[in-house]
């Protein structure tokens, strides 16, 4: 965050978009791969990278 901080300092505008449209668009796709346990598990791994 250190970087972001500097970024921002530096007069750059930070947009934070809203991730809500893309999750909707794409959920069916994601469940599609319920059956390839493997893509399946780790679409979950990077859905719970905070």
């Amino acid at each position: 965050m250190e970087s972001l901080k500097a970024v921002e300092a530096a007069g750059v505008e930070v947009i934070y978009p809203d991730k809500a449209p893309f999750i909707e668009k794409v959920q069916p796709m994601l469940e599609e791969y319920k059956t390839e346990k493997a893509v399946y598990d780790l679409i979950q791994k990077i859905k719970n990278v905070k």
